[in-house]
């Protein structure tokens, strides 16, 4: 692997009283594709809130570039190249699309445009004048993805990429990702699609109770199916229940 381009070091965190990380020490670097994964429950939420700066690291550090961002607030992180697309997608249902798009968008600080999102989403562009609260589950998160495309990110981190969507949306993401991944973007992402992860990732991650059980490239894993079945909800993603 080259140089981090974010790392945790030795990390604890939590909520409160109740301590959720212990000692996790992880990275991503330049290009790379990472899942993050483990069972419901496990800390991998906590992980990326604790990366943003959302939770504080009780003990370890936080890295950036090499650069020490521990005591850093989520505004400096997220300008340091880190873009988000939250669990449960959080878009803004009184805007339109477009005006999700523009809202938090880095004018002039890369190559991410409405006219590339649109590109990438051609659903979006269709549906660029609909509220928030009027797109389908699917055109939520692409245009969750879109949105944190617009901050021009250097490492994209997707916390629940592919929940409950229907399985073309599901492949319309995957392949956004995949190209997003031929463009050399950093990615980090959370999801329960274990095939769908070792085709894409470069290296996984392993979480268990706050602890980092295992790290390591997809081809062990995908020889290690002992693994994957003590550590990992494997799904050939479930039957949605929700339309795209």
């Amino acid at each position: 692997m080259s140089a981090p381009l974010f790392s945790l070091d030795a990390v604890d965190a939590g909520y409160e009283r109740a301590q959720v990380l212990f000692g996790v020490s992880m990275a991503v670097a330049e290009g790379e594709v990472v899942a993050l994964m483990g069972r419901n429950g496990m800390g991998k939420t906590t992980t990326i809130n604790t990366l943003f700066g959302l939770i504080p690291c009780r003990a370890g550090r936080r890295l950036i570039d090499g650069r020490d961002m521990t005591d850093a607030s989520p505004h400096a992180i997220a300008r340091r190249g880190l873009g988000l697309v939250p669990e449960g997608r959080q878009i803004f249902p009184r805007l339109d699309v477009r005006e999700n798009l523009i809202a938090t968008a880095r004018s002039g600080a890369g190559p991410w445009t409405l006219a590339r999102v649109y590109a990438l989403f051609p659903r979006l562009q269709e549906r660029a004048a609909n509220m928030g609260n009027q797109l389908s589950g699917g055109e939520q998160q692409m245009l969750a993805i879109g949105r944190a495309l617009m901050t021009n990110p250097r490492l994209l981190v997707l916390d629940e990429a592919t929940e409950g969507l229907a399985p073309l949306i599901r492949a319309e993401i995957w392949a956004a990702i995949t190209h997003l991944k031929a463009e050399g973007l950093a990615i980090l992402i959370i999801d329960k699609n274990l095939d769908a992860l070792l085709n894409i990732c470069d290296r996984h991650v392993v979480m268990e109770r706050g602890h980092i059980r295992w790290q390591g490239a997809t081809a062990a894993l995908r020889a290690d199916r002992r693994l994957a079945e003590d550590h990992l909800e494997i799904a050939a993603a479930p039957p949605s229940q929700e339309r795209g």
